[in-house]
């Protein structure tokens, strides 16, 4: 999860930020800073590295902190980005105990958002990657909640 925030926060910040932030890694987490550069050597290839709409903070469609989606019940929140929030959720079924991240995007992106379809290749190229510093991605879809603005 971990590389997974770090990710968001650098494909959001300008080539000399993230190239400082890369440059520390390297001597504290080599790992991590690797890592970081296949995400972002991907996320390149893709041409996925374009502004993000910006849509205002209360934008964000928020799980409720005990709410239950699919096997999972929200635990907290973890952060916020460019593309929405998201929090920490356990298992609750009964089958087995895991703990996962669930990441929501802002509420009001339509289906042609350039944002939403960053979204979706970014589920792609992270289905593809395996690494012990990258989260995997263990299920897709959307909630039940029709939220309001």
């Amino acid at each position: 999860m971990r590389a997974l925030t770090a990710f968001e926060h650098l494909v959001e910040v300008d080539e000399v930020a993230r190239q400082q932030r890369l440059a520390a890694l390297d001597s504290s987490e080599p790992e991590l800073a690797h890592a970081l550069r296949r995400l972002l050597a991907a996320d390149a290839r893709q041409g996925l590295s374009q502004p993000l709409d910006r849509v205002h903070s209360a934008g964000v469609a928020p799980l409720e902190i005990g709410e239950r989606v699919g096997p999972w019940r929200v635990v907290r929140e973890i952060g916020r980005g460019g593309m929405g929030a998201v929090f920490e959720a356990h298992r609750v079924d009964g089958d087995f105990e895991q703990r996962v991240a669930i990441k929501v995007l802002r509420h009001g992106l339509d289906e042609s958002s350039s944002s939403l379809r960053r979204f979706e290749q970014e589920r792609e190229v992270l289905g593809r990657l395996d690494h012990p510093g990258i989260a995997r991605i263990l299920d897709a879809g959307r909630t039940a909640r029709v939220v309001q603005a």
